[in-house]
């Protein structure tokens, strides 16, 4: 995978990655390229993700429909599975229906955690 065929899903997650992951002085990588992403970490990245995608199509065409586009659900997803204070769950301001919500973040959860880091060449890496 290179990182010019990142569906926009994958670049909200990106981004939604890149802003959480600091530096060695605490600083927030955000802004950094694509091309500082180590190729083993896009390619997990568009793993989980594609996988995602394909166990919640149901869900993903109502938040799509009725919260938002593939850009912000990424970012959920990305936020969701981490654990963070916001993302699937938290988009209930928008709709009555709470359940598709509801179940992406179940779903979302089931990934675990995958952190940035920043390696030892400068590249960004997952855990």
């Amino acid at each position: 995978m290179t990182s010019d065929t990142l569906t926009s899903f994958e670049a909200g997650y990106v981004t939604c990655l890149q802003w959480l992951t600091t530096d060695d002085d605490g600083d927030s990588i955000d802004g950094l390229g694509l091309e500082d992403m180590a190729p083993e970490a896009l390619d997990e990245i568009h793993a989980d993700c594609e996988a995602f995608l394909a166990d919640n199509l149901t869900d993903m065409d109502w938040y799509l429909a009725n919260i938002g586009d593939h850009h912000s659900a990424g970012h959920d997803f990305y936020l969701t599975r981490n654990g963070h204070g916001a993302g699937f769950w938290d988009r209930s301001y928008a709709t009555d229906a709470r359940e598709p919500l509801l179940r992406l973040s179940d779903s979302a959860r089931v990934y675990g955690t995958s952190d940035g880091y920043i390696g030892y060449d400068g590249l960004v890496y997952v855990t």
